[in-house]
């Protein structure tokens, strides 16, 4: 099994706003169902093809369990340790 390496980038967005890029983590799941907990109607719509309010265990187990062999999956973060949250994945 491939291993994904632990590169982490940092980057200022055009409006100035400093972001994290970095690999999925599996203790990310929580930081991703409150990600997209504050997601609207309309984006929800366009990631799942369908209005959800919520994720299903089994949704955050696709996108938290990714075959490092096969794929890869990156997060864009503001902040650091337990304050950061997920903004994109």
């Amino acid at each position: 099994m491939t291993q994904v390496p632990d590169h982490v980038w940092s980057e200022r967005l055009r409006n100035g706003l400093e972001v994290t890029i970095r690999p999925l983590r599996p203790d990310d799941r929580d930081r991703v169902a409150a990600a997209f907990r504050l997601l609207d109607r309309e984006s929800i719509y366009t990631r799942l093809f369908s209005y959800r309010t919520e994720l299903t265990e089994a949704g955050l187990d696709r996108i938290i369990r990714v075959d490092p062999a096969g794929e890869a999956a990156l997060l864009v973060t503001l902040g650091t340790g337990k304050d950061e949250i997920v903004i994109g994945s």
